[in-house]
């Protein structure tokens, strides 16, 4: 949180004790010099100006785990502390086939289809029970984790930890399938490419988070109860379905938080407007005023009181709306996301003009910030983005659209299934139902289907030929454009020639052939277009489902359209996410201090960790800006 970082750094006094006297009988009152923050005139009175979040960091945890699925790359020697302590793992945890567990198991560290990994992550802030993150891998007795599956891993505070050395507190679990480099060849570490280390796309499940907790600068029960309201009154248990209130008074410098459950996807959010908020909330549209004014006067703190506006809630919009066109961009922009964010449909046009006008990331954030909007007209001027020159603007477009067509899938399955009697669902599966396939031929543009079980594929029948896959979250390829048959005659290979396509370009089948490492063969036939060859890449056939396929994973899928794309298969451009994750490891590494963060200051300390190092500052504050990059990848030389 910028305001509550600000304000620690630039705390001009610190709590002191004054001594006096050298004598014995009794000792003289011991006065506290109160905290005292250099901050911004504009921001002061905000929770964050004179409180700290407590559990505002990402959060390192770790673990070993257990990978099966292997093609006989894995089961070499292991160090003797970390097979007694994987063979402990086995016995307690009776780890089961499919990565859960189960009584019964067995599971042999030297088999070369196994392979003992460390697995880590960085748990976003704030995140509640439930809340999933995204989990890196690294090999400790395998030379290529393609494959491979890991197990269901306990993952801890801190550095993984081995048997007979103290456990930090569980916090969370971590298990699925692994997601390799996708633009190298699989069996193959040349070209300075790693199949060693790989991560899971949401593979990472918050079990028992950590609790939040507002602590005061200086102990005051007036101040402490002033907050409690504030929060709460901004918050109410009853608006998000919750029966707990957001915050409870501890005592005089300590409150304890909850992420109301409509933040559960979105705590950063939470805890940015919990510390701009203001404490006395009782003249909201004088400091929305007074917040405006700042917004012209000092458009360098555009960001914080962009929050602060929105923290007011919708008595703010009426003095937001008279910065809309405002013709300095950074507090316009600023006061239309507050706007937007407080679901005000008037910032739509102002949005859609800065998109047009604009380039870089003020562009990218106004698309963003139209996502959230209702109304059909910004679906319509949003499809028009698909088509846009610009890759960055072209994605958020998709993005932005893929995530409107969620918003209204879920809708329509909440007045199926969420209205009482027998075939009434949880919320939470008819959200998850809502993001599995979307229909084609909706106003969004935007058609999903899930493939093989394990990854979505979205298809967006706009523009010139393209392909984009994520690097985080949900495992996505999205295909935009008009025309994908395979109806053209080409000779296309990839991987050293394990896998050849031939399309004789007569209106017949595209013949494909595919090797897997191991040398086993599968032939078969493909008619349809780009998509239908994505489905065969990833059929697994089986004794329910005999339709021929390759069985590739979501990386060997994404890996094999890369390669293929410079072999005639199709003219289409390529991109992906830039790779976060490890970035996001190392921020979270550098906010654990030498012993592993109690849970709150109440708590004992917990067991040593030693952290390792696992990028530069560059990559850390690339990654803490939070904002995806998109990377085209040129094909690759023949």
């Amino acid at each position: 949180m910028r305001v509550i970082r600000v304000g620690v750094a630039c705390a001009l006094g610190t709590l002191g004790v004054l001594l006096s006297g050298c004598g014995g009988g009794g000792g003289k009152a011991k006065p506290v010099t109160p905290v005292v923050r250099a901050v911004p005139d504009a921001l002061r009175g905000t929770i964050g100006t004179e409180a700290t979040i407590r559990g505002a960091q990402p959060q390192l945890v770790s673990g070993f785990g257990i990978v099966v699925g292997l093609n006989g790359t894995g089961g070499k020697p292991l160090p003797d502390k970390i097979r007694a302590t994987m063979e402990r793992e086995i016995q307690m945890r009776s780890i089961g086939p499919d990565g859960s567990i189960a009584p019964g198991s067995k599971i042999r560290l030297s088999d070369p289809n196994v392979a003992v990994v460390v697995v880590q992550a960085a748990i976003p802030p704030g995140a509640p029970d439930g809340a999933t993150f995204d989990v890196a891998v690294s090999a400790v007795n395998a030379d290529s984790l393609e494959g491979g599956l890991l197990y269901t891993t306990a993952m801890r505070i801190g550095a993984p930890s081995l048997l007979g050395s103290r456990q930090t507190r569980e916090i969370g679990e971590a298990r699925g399938p692994i997601f390799l480099n996708p633009f190298a060849d699989p069996g193959r570490e040349d070209e300075g490419v790693t199949r060693t280390a790989g991560r899971i796309l949401g593979g990472g499940r918050v079990t028992n988070a950590l609790k939040l907790e507002l602590v005061l600068d200086n102990a005051s029960h007036g101040r402490a109860t002033a907050m409690v309201e504030a929060i709460n009154s901004r918050f109410p248990a009853s608006r998000y379905g919750d029966r707990d209130e957001v915050a409870r008074g501890r005592d005089a410098s300590s409150i304890a938080l909850r992420v109301p459950s409509w933040y559960k996807d979105r705590a950063s959010e939470f805890l940015e407007l919990v510390g701009h908020l203001a404490i006395d909330r009782r003249a909201s549209e004088q400091r929305a005023r007074q917040y405006v004014e700042a917004l012209k006067a000092e458009p360098v703190l555009a960001s914080e009181l962009s929050w602060c506006l929105e923290a007011i809630g919708d008595k703010a919009l009426p003095y937001c709306r008279e910065m809309y066109e405002y013709p300095e961009l950074n507090p316009r922009l600023a006061a239309l996301r507050a706007g937007a964010r407080l679901g005000d449909v008037r910032t739509a046009e102002p949005l859609m003009k800065i998109v047009t006008s604009s380039k870089g990331l003020e562009r990218l954030d106004a698309i963003a910030l139209l996502s959230d909007l209702s109304g059909p007209n910004i679906d319509l001027s949003l499809r028009g983005l698909l088509e846009d020159t610009d890759l960055a603007t072209r994605i958020a477009a998709y993005e932005a659209l893929a995530k409107r067509a969620e918003k209204r899938q879920l809708a329509t399955l909440a007045g199926r299934y969420l209205r009482g009697g027998a075939g009434e669902l949880s919320p939470a599966y008819v959200e998850e139902l809502s993001k599995v396939a979307l229909p084609a031929g909706s106003i969004e543009g935007v058609q999903r289907e899930m493939v093989a079980g394990s990854f979505f594929v979205d298809y967006v029948p706009v523009g010139d030929p393209l392909v984009y896959v994520t690097q985080q979250g949900r495992p996505r390829i999205v295909v935009f454009g008009k025309d994908l048959t395979l109806d053209k005659p080409f000779l296309a290979s990839a991987w050293s020639e394990r896998m050849m396509l031939v399309c004789d370009g007569d209106g017949g089948p595209v013949r494909a052939l595919y090797r897997d490492p191991e040398g086993r063969s599968t032939k078969t036939t493909v008619r349809g277009d780009l998509r239908d060859l994505i489905r065969m890449f990833a059929q697994h056939p089986s004794v329910d489902d005999q339709r021929p396929g390759f069985a590739l994973s979501y990386s060997e899928v994404v890996g094999a359209l890369h390669e293929l794309r410079g072999s005639g298969v199709g003219p289409y451009r390529f991109a992906t996410e830039d790779d976060r994750l490890r970035g996001l490891l190392v921020a979270a590494s550098n906010t654990l201090a030498a012993k592993d963060r109690p849970e709150t200051a109440d708590d004992a300390p917990q067991a040593d960790a030693v952290v390792p190092v696992l990028a530069d500052r560059a990559t850390i504050e690339a990654a803490s800006e939070f904002r995806p990059r998109i990377v085209p990848i040129p094909p690759k030389s023949k």
